[in-house]
């Protein structure tokens, strides 16, 4: 008898199926969390740390530079005191009498150039930088004055400027420092040549872009900077108004220049009027307002750029001065010989010497120290009588601070070589760049040689200090930061090295934990 076996055996391949493809996605789900996960470190170490980097190098700018030059540009004007809407450019540290302090003073005139607009140190716009230069050939007997009709001022605004102040300061001449934008003439209170409407992200856009700045703000400020440049320049043109490069070129056209011929022929009469000399001196600086683009070009390339980008507007500008019998003194091409020898544009990313900051296309030190030296020289040849007696030559100079940052640090004089000041209370008060940490710097009217530096005060804690210095024989600051020791403690000195870059000391920064509602702090050289 036959009987019926069931032989088979249960089907273990439908379970079997199914844990494989469980395994696999959870394989994948793992795969793609430690994808992402290496993603957003490596996100973090280039956003935190590569950019930063490259930065301090002036292979870019980014979120520190753009904060801190917007900072630095605001504190620029807080520091000018405006008695009665007087447009002469004098500070808690620079005051200008009405009368004279010296036998002969010049009047500088110009817009932001002359306003010290995006530098931390006063001293090192032009005009401070020619009074040092006078001072070091000798010429104690002439004061260099400024005055400057603002952000955007125009040649007009500054003539009204000079017009209502000048008699009351009596100046011996007249400098104006012509930048290739002065020649914007109003029609109706309007611009001519209107200014770029700028390229405005839509909704959605502004919500990334805010996102972006507060994941990865280095790498956000990076693609967005270079964003907005390329919608602005699509921008440009007649109907939603100028880029600054291309505004420049177009000032020189129709009705603006027909319009700018007679602000020049105006200001030459007023001066014919009042006896006075009167010189136009063009400042040369970084090609175009927008330096940021330019740091990595190599450095022959960008110097030639230069030359033909002054060159043009100069040599389209000029004929229009000489129409007005007015002397125009072009440096563009001892501004280019200048380039061309400085050992610091021999180096990599050498385009951010010339700027106030990387992010500003205002001249730095180095360049104002070459317009000083090239104006002294000028005035030396072609109006001596202009500054006074030469005396003897001095070599070292007493020790005065006439100028700090930011201008509520409310520096105070106690006594030769003692002052006191407030360490402003949040850090985003304070400087930032280049050392990275929230600072105040305090400027010397002349350089001056330091042997201690003590730093005392109830509430503070703990102190960091940097020192730059001019070079004698090249006559400016290299921006060279000297760092020492951080020291805990309400009451700490520092020995400073004898001689070399401590007997030229231009700027002390100052980085200082302070706790507690006393925030003075006294200095003692």
């Amino acid at each position: 008898m036959e009987t019926d076996t069931d032989n088979s055996q249960p089907n273990e391949s439908t379970p079997q199926k199914n844990n494989s493809r469980g395994l696999s996605f959870r394989k994948l789900a793992v795969f793609v969390t430690a994808t992402l996960v290496l993603i957003g470190v490596a996100l973090f170490l280039l956003d935190r740390f590569f950019i930063p980097y490259l930065e301090d190098g002036n292979s870019l700018v980014s979120r520190a530079w753009k904060e801190d030059t917007w900072k630095i540009a605001q504190m620029s004007y807080q520091r000018w005191n405006s008695p009665n809407g007087c447009s002469i450019l004098q500070s808690n540290g620079i005051p200008v009498p009405e009368n004279k302090t010296r036998s002969r003073r010049i009047l500088v005139a110009g817009d932001s150039f002359g306003a010290a607009f995006g530098l931390v140190n006063v001293n090192e716009v032009w005009w401070r930088a020619l009074q040092r230069e006078l001072i070091r050939r000798g010429y104690n007997d002439v004061e260099i004055i400024g005055i400057s009709s603002g952000h955007l001022g125009s040649t007009a605004g500054q003539i009204e400027q000079i017009e209502r102040w000048a008699p009351k300061y009596h100046p011996d001449a007249v400098l104006f420092g012509y930048v290739v934008d002065d020649s914007e003439e109003l029609d109706g209170g309007n611009y001519i040549v209107p200014h770029l409407t700028r390229y405005d992200p839509d909704a959605t856009e502004r919500v990334i872009r805010r996102v972006a700045r507060s994941v990865v703000p280095n790498i956000a400020e990076v693609y967005i900077s270079r964003q907005d440049r390329q919608e602005n320049s699509k921008l440009s043109g007649p109907d939603h108004g100028y880029d600054y490069d291309q505004r420049e070129l177009e000032l020189l056209k129709g009705k603006n220049i027909e319009r700018y011929q007679k602000t020049l022929d105006r200001m030459s009469s007023l001066f014919k009027q009042w006896n006075l000399p009167c010189y136009v001196i063009t400042l040369p600086c970084v090609a175009g307002f927008y330096p940021e683009f330019d740091l990595t070009r190599n450095s022959a390339e960008y110097v030639e750029h230069v030359h033909d980008y002054y060159k043009q507007r100069y040599d389209s500008i000029a004929p229009y001065f000489a129409r007005a019998n007015l002397p125009f003194i072009n440096l563009i091409e001892p501004y280019i010989a200048m380039l061309k020898s400085e050992p610091q544009m021999k180096g990599a990313n050498s385009v951010a010497v010339l700027c106030a900051t990387p992010a500003d296309g205002h001249p730095s030190n180095l360049v104002t120290h070459f317009y000083a030296n090239e104006v002294a020289d000028f005035l030396e040849k072609k109006n001596p009588s202009l500054l006074g007696k030469r005396s003897n030559v001095v070599k070292k100079f007493p020790l005065k601070i006439n100028d700090w940052m930011p201008p509520n640090t409310n520096l105070f004089r106690i006594s030769d070589g003692n002052y006191v000041f407030l360490m402003p209370a949040q850090p985003a008060g304070q400087l930032f760049m280049p050392v990275r940490q929230p600072h105040v710097q305090l400027n010397f009217e002349m350089p001056t040689e330091l042997k201690t530096l003590r730093l005392r005060g109830p509430g503070l804690k703990q102190s960091t200090v940097w020192l730059t210095s001019e070079d004698p024989e090249d006559g400016y600051d290299r921006r060279i930061l000297h760092k020492l020791d951080t020291k805990k403690g309400n009451d700490v000195s520092w020995t400073l090295p004898a001689g070399g870059w401590s007997e030229h000391v231009n700027t002390v920064k100052i980085s200082a934990i302070v706790k507690g509602p006393d925030n003075r702090i006294i200095i003692t050289f």
